[in-house]
């Protein structure tokens, strides 16, 4: 049989628990002090009203300026050691080397692990190439230092040297350049392009 206590009754119990909830917290937390602290008598605890914290304000653009010019320093700094000091690094040089070495220091000072690798660069011979001009008018040729480009194709080839502006399709002569050398100014279409319209007008 279920008896309904009263109301009373009931709230009473619930805040004797809730008390006792409190009570343990209490004990919890002062346990976790100093046993030497002296027993004090509570008194109600003064209420205490939050204030809020100063907001800080964003930072003006200005350090950002200054790191910003000092990475750009630095920067221009290494470029100019680059050029100055190391010179043209072209592959399988000392300079190459040198500035291999130079950039693996670096890394490591920033705490980077680097390893230097070593692979096969394909050397081609430029001794004995370059560009003879002769004409009808002076038999005695004429000497020009020529370096090709990256993909170029190397041999020995003659004929009489022809203009052909750009080395757009409209620049070829209507007679064709059979056998003939085209000089081509660069602009305006890639490399490739200009040795392919010549070479189908002929162009040996």
């Amino acid at each position: 049989m279920r008896t309904q206590l009263p109301v009373m009754q009931i709230l009473c119990r619930r805040l004797l628990g809730i008390g006792a909830v409190l009570l343990s917290l209490v004990v919890a937390c002062l346990s976790g002090q100093s046993s030497t602290a002296p027993a004090t008598t509570p008194t109600p605890a003064s209420t205490a009203t939050a204030t809020p914290q100063s907001t800080t304000t964003p930072k003006t653009t200005e350090s950002d300026d200054s790191g910003l010019e000092t990475a750009a320093t630095e920067a221009f700094a290494t470029l100019q050691e680059l050029l100055d000091e190391l010179g043209p690094r072209e592959s399988a040089t000392d300079e190459e080397s040198t500035a291999a070495r130079y950039l693996q220091s670096n890394f490591q000072d920033l705490g980077y692990v680097t390893e230097i690798q070593e692979f096969l660069v394909e050397d081609v011979a430029l001794a004995g190439k370059g560009l003879t001009l002769s004409t009808q008018d002076s038999p005695d040729p004429r000497e020009f230092a020529a370096v090709p480009l990256a993909g170029s194709g190397l041999g020995d080839v003659s004929g009489v040297l022809t203009p052909v502006g750009l080395a757009l399709p409209g620049d070829t002569p209507d007679s064709g350049l059979e056998g003939r050398i085209a000089l081509a100014k660069r602009g305006a279409i890639r490399f490739q392009n200009k040795a392919e319209n010549v070479f189908a007008a002929g162009a040996v």
